[in-house]
């Protein structure tokens, strides 16, 4: 997993620069050495277990990131079925990570975006994660989503704190 960070980093600053802010949720289990890797980069570590599908990180980092103009919430897990989790990644990632990002934030009536590829039918893919999302809706103050609401499949996306 290190390795995707790494790479992922790498990437992200050539893109956007270096005076980004970086949060990053580990494992508890995260070896010592792994964290040192991370110590040329404006990353805020934060150790906490993966749960909710790695939405749960993401819950407890977001009062961090209240102040910002934008974030981006990334996921990358190495999936179970390595080929196409790996495919999968890397064409959300593409989709994503666009230097244009910034200008399309321009319009305040944005408020996350999504890769096209990737944004599923809230109702028609809701399954087993309606009791998820009936739980986390009050923890961010937001409605559950109507029918017609979108979302994204990957749990990849940039969003208006």
């Amino acid at each position: 997993m290190m390795d995707l960070l790494i790479d992922f980093l790498d990437d992200f600053v050539k893109l956007f620069g270096e005076d980004v802010d970086i949060y990053i949720s580990l494992p508890h289990h995260t070896d010592m050495e792994q964290l040192i890797l991370l110590k040329e980069y404006n990353c805020k570590l934060f150790l906490i277990e993966n749960i909710n599908r790695d939405f749960g990180p993401f819950i407890e980092i977001l009062p961090e990131v209240m102040g910002y103009d934008y974030g981006c919430k990334i996921s990358l897990k190495k999936s179970e079925t390595e080929i196409i989790g790996t495919l999968w990644r890397e064409q959300i990632l593409e989709e994503l990570l666009s230097p244009n990002v910034f200008d399309i934030f321009k319009n305040e009536k944005i408020g996350m975006l999504i890769p096209d590829s990737f944004a599923l039918d809230f109702k028609t893919n809701l399954a087993s994660n309606e009791s998820i999302i009936k739980e986390i809706c009050p923890k961010l103050k937001i409605d559950y989503p109507k029918n017609d609401t979108l979302f994204s499949a990957g749990t990849m996306f940039w969003f208006r704190p």
